[in-house]
């Protein structure tokens, strides 16, 4: 790698083998295309000179200077393909997928994240809210619709807890994905609530009463 005039420390060394990039040495696309995934996925400065990247001493492993835009941003840049299905007006189905698509950015982001034992089932259960709720919303009976906005429902929940064991790997982080999670929660239950009777909605909960902070 030194022949390729690339000068890693200890830090960027163990960054490149975590993404597994093994540039061929006298290939200097192959240079640049390393260079390119470093600063995307560790934040390394990088300059380029005659014989490829040299590696600056700045370094981010564990998160990029990149953030995911707010739901608001995130909602008007959504790609034709996603917002010209009528699937794209349940409101629900909007918060899961911008849920998936934080979920995407932590794992690509936080290398401390990727060595979790939870991160499985947290992508799983992530994965799984938005594809129950666009399998509910393409049945044509109530009851098959209700059934899987209930599988939906349980998988928010799931995230919901695998994210409270992240609290050491994703930190303060870990308020802002539950946030969106909460309204998912809220918003389903509702659904949920207007499509079954309300004895089947009473007998759901461990309680009759309500707290203060009860979702509906």
């Amino acid at each position: 790698m030194p022949d390729a005039g690339i000068r890693p420390n200890a830090q960027c060394r163990r960054g490149m083998r975590d993404v597994g990039i093994r540039p061929n040495a006298q290939c200097r696309r192959g240079m640049r295309d390393a260079g390119e995934e470093l600063r995307f996925e560790f934040g390394c400065g990088m300059r380029g000179f005659d014989e490829g990247f040299r590696v600056r001493t700045s370094h981010r492993l564990h998160m990029t200077d990149v953030s995911i835009p707010p739901f608001s941003q995130w909602v008007t840049g959504a790609d034709r393909s996603r917002s010209g299905d009528p699937l794209w007006s349940v409101q629900a189905y909007r918060f899961s997928l911008y849920a998936v698509d934080c979920h995407t950015f932590d794992r690509r982001a936080n290398a401390e994240l990727r060595k979790a034992a939870a991160l499985d089932q947290l992508t799983r259960a992530v994965g799984s809210i938005s594809a129950n709720i666009a399998e509910g919303y393409s049945r044509s009976s109530i009851a098959d619709r209700t059934r899987f906005y209930g599988y939906a429902l349980g998988s928010t929940r799931e995230a919901i807890a695998w994210y409270d064991s992240l609290k050491i790997e994703l930190g303060d982080r870990v308020e802002d994905r539950l946030a969106i999670l909460i309204q998912i929660r809220r918003l389903l239950l509702t659904t949920l609530r207007n499509a079954r009777p309300e004895g089947t909605v009473v007998a759901m909960r461990d309680s009759l009463r309500k707290t203060e902070n009860s979702d509906p």
